[in-house]
């Protein structure tokens, strides 16, 4: 987790209130922003920042309305840019219904103020954290073979090594 996100945590509950649907400098979305898919027509509001890397940032989502497919509390991940997004995006496809990966609800582009897209990602809300969070409750890291065992058990036949090293990245924690 980045300072950015560590520091998310320690507003107060005025400070938080106070800056509702107020984008802040560096923030890709603002908090109780409602954005909404083109292609699903499902809406999403950004309740908080969880977390940014690499990809972009995710904000914990509720879901506004009624879906049959989306639950009520998701992961939004914002991104800059597309190369990322084309990349989850096909990875949650291929393991869609896979018991042990994250799961992909919604994929799109998010067009902003002066033209400015967002890419976006719907995903499965992972309450106890990812692969990460689990290793550092753990308090010790798996040996090579188990995150091969792992990679493995969760990637199709003829993937690469590469592929399975990003898909690596999307296991659940047990």
């Amino acid at each position: 987790m980045t300072s950015r996100a560590a520091s998310s945590k320690n507003f107060s509950a005025a400070t938080t209130v106070s800056m509702r649907g107020a984008r802040l400098p560096g923030f890709l979305l603002a908090l109780e922003e409602v954005i909404a898919s083109p292609e699903t027509r499902v809406k999403y509001r950004i309740e908080r920042l969880l977390g940014e890397g690499g990809f972009g940032q995710v904000y914990l989502a509720s879901r506004v309305g009624r879906s049959r497919f989306v639950p009520a509390t998701v992961c939004v991940k914002a991104s800059e840019r597309i190369d990322g997004w084309i990349r989850e995006a096909y990875f949650g496809n291929l393991l869609d219904g896979h018991p042990r990966a994250i799961r992909l609800f919604d994929t799109f582009p998010l067009v902003q103020p002066g033209n400015r897209v967002l890419y976006c990602l719907t995903l499965e809300y992972a309450r106890h954290g990812d692969l990460s969070a689990f290793l550092e409750r753990a308090g010790r890291g798996w040996p090579e073979s188990s995150v091969r065992r792992e990679i493995a058990g969760t990637g199709s036949s003829g993937l690469s090594t590469a592929t399975s090293y990003t898909l690596a990245v999307r296991i659940r924690s047990r």
